[in-house]
């Protein structure tokens, strides 16, 4: 039997299957008071006056870390954890391109309009941009992640789903790995830059008065925009905590502390964000809570962290460089590095892919 459904948007979907109707609610594109019609018929009635779907609305209100019933079948974190994976950089850009050729004009609208948003959000003075963005960052990208999967996988797909991380159940886990992830990004660089900080009031403490300008005052002047560069850099928190913890040091000091406390942070920044890149997607699409979601994607990319750096990086300058067009370049060169990063995924996270 198939179904018409009639969306939280007002429109009418369908037909549909039955497997693809228990689909939707796993998805969270249809709750209990979905209204549905089987085809052919006008009798329209709540998702939870049908028999056949009664097995979707009896599972526990706490559900557990993976919800087994929300897995596609086959997938299991287990398994993902005990198998190897290779990446291509080469295979990800070329099955990102064959992805977005076969439906360009929604792919790019799509990634078109995430982007505005995004890039809205981020135009807000700080810390309002930036609190903004650690909140809803993940909630839109997810969104933008899941309707391409869905177009690569040649499954159901309509221009709505792109905000599918506003939907009820995904809005407070996404925002929740959104800001888990970008609080311990930003806690574990501001303890990295602490033991440079100190280094850098040694100095300060120790040299008689005059001879500080000795120890430090060769990189002022070699570098004398160094300071700037480096707070800017670092992320608004960061950056500015470092200042507020230099500024007793002087000019000198205070420049040899961010570039003693900048580099472990930078780099303990830069680890922690490829490790947790897809992250998001686990909490969208498996269904994981947000630490267990962190936990295996920093787990799995750590078999590989380096290869996986490098595809990032590749996609990044691929992204990048349809600016060089006048700007115009990046609606090619964005949606097909944001495809590339599916495929990324898919070939990490899925084991039938």
């Amino acid at each position: 039997m198939s179904y018409r459904v009639q969306g939280e948007d007002g429109k009418l979907y369908g037909p549909l299957s039955a497997d693809q109707v228990r689909a939707w609610f796993r998805e969270r594109w249809a709750h209990a008071d979905t209204r549905l019609a089987p085809e052919g018929s006008e009798q329209w009635r709540p998702f939870r006056e049908y028999p056949e779907f009664a097995e979707l609305l009896m599972a526990p209100p706490s559900p557990p870390a993976v919800d087994p019933a929300a897995l596609p079948a086959g997938w299991d974190p287990q398994v993902v954890l005990a198998r190897d994976w290779d990446l291509s950089i080469r295979n990800c850009l070329t099955r990102g391109w064959m992805v977005v050729k076969c439906d360009f004009w929604n792919l790019m609208a799509a990634w078109l309009v995430i982007r505005v948003i995004l890039f809205a959000i981020e135009a807000i003075p700080y810390p309002g941009g930036y609190a903004m963005s650690l909140l809803f960052g993940d909630v839109f990208f997810a969104g933008l992640a899941f309707f391409y999967l869905k177009k690569m996988r040649s499954e159901y797909a309509e221009f709505g789903m792109v905000f599918a991380g506003l939907r009820g159940g995904n809005l407070k886990p996404l925002i929740l790995v959104g800001l888990i992830s970008g609080l311990v990004i930003e806690a574990a660089a501001l303890l990295a830059c602490l033991p440079g900080v100190a280094i850098g009031m040694i100095p300060e403490m120790t040299a008689p008065s005059g001879k500080t300008e000795i120890l430090t005052g060769a990189i002022s002047r070699v570098i004398p925009a160094m300071e700037t560069t480096i707070a800017e850099f670092l992320p608004g928190g960061a950056a500015q905590t470092i200042t507020n913890l230099t500024a007793p040091l002087g000019k000198n000091g205070r420049l040899a502390g961010l570039i003693l406390g900048a580099v472990p942070a930078a780099a303990i920044m830069i680890y922690l964000s490829v490790s947790y890149v897809f992250a998001f997607m686990l909490v969208l699409e498996k269904r994981m809570r947000p630490w267990q979601a962190m936990e295996l994607s920093r787990k799995v990319i750590g078999r590989h962290w380096w290869r996986m750096f490098g595809v990032l990086a590749v996609i990044s300058l691929q992204a990048g460089s349809g600016l060089l067009l006048c700007g115009v370049g990046v609606l090619l060169t964005g949606p097909i590095a944001f495809a590339a990063l599916m495929v990324a995924y898919e070939d990490i996270f899925n084991p039938r892919s």
